[in-house]
């Protein structure tokens, strides 16, 4: 998106420790809870995206022989993990807000390990763009009417209307623009964090 796209670095460290789930781009969470303790999705914290997981000897074997005593959602999670892409680049077969507690029954029974870390255009270069479209539409559904109200209902249904990328970038670029003019410069600055969040398209 020209102006409202930020430009990506690579990691600086690329082998985080196994427990190293931090917000994208935010600092380190707080010490983890222990694996006997159960945690909600809300309580959960969001993993960073550019994370690589791979089974473990133990996670083949799960794979290999149904019966380990995990969730479905935790054994198809863990069937996508190969140690080469990130939790971006993985195909959305459970919700984004189980992740966090999947992973953490997953590392529980030992069936996965923390591989590395990929730099941040690595990690979403490979995200289909259908995919990339539908996630930044659900991170922008609502904003518009939380910055202006029932008058950005028009502006909503066109972000949620756009067909491919193209029409997308097209469509954030004239509204972002509109949100400036309707409220102020702050508030598009916020639509537009939100879309850089998902880096360039």
């Amino acid at each position: 998106m020209d102006a409202n796209t930020r430009t990506l670095h690579p990691s600086p460290d690329s082998h985080p420790s196994t427990h190293e789930m931090r917000r994208a781009g935010g600092p380190a969470e707080p010490a983890e809870q222990s694996p006997g303790q159960s945690m909600t999705a809300g309580e959960a914290t969001r993993p960073d995206p550019r994370l690589v997981f791979a089974k473990t000897l133990a996670g083949n074997q799960a794979v290999r022989t149904p019966g380990q005593r995990v969730s479905l959602a935790a054994r198809r999670l863990l069937m996508l993990f190969d140690g080469q892409r990130s939790l971006a680049q993985l195909p959305h077969i459970v919700r984004p807000d189980e992740v966090p507690t999947l992973l953490q029954e997953l590392e529980a029974h030992g069936l996965i390990t923390l591989a590395g870390r990929l730099s941040e255009d690595l990690a979403t270069a490979s995200i289909h763009p259908d995919l990339k479209m539908a996630q930044i539409k659900r991170s922008l559904a609502g904003v518009f009417e939380r910055e202006l109200g029932d008058q950005a209902s028009v502006l909503e249904a066109r972000v949620q209307d756009c067909v491919n990328l193209v029409v997308l970038r097209n469509v954030l670029r004239e509204v972002i623009t509109l949100v400036a003019q309707r409220k102020d410069d702050a508030a598009a600055d916020r639509i537009a964090l939100i879309v850089k969040t998902h880096g360039p398209f």
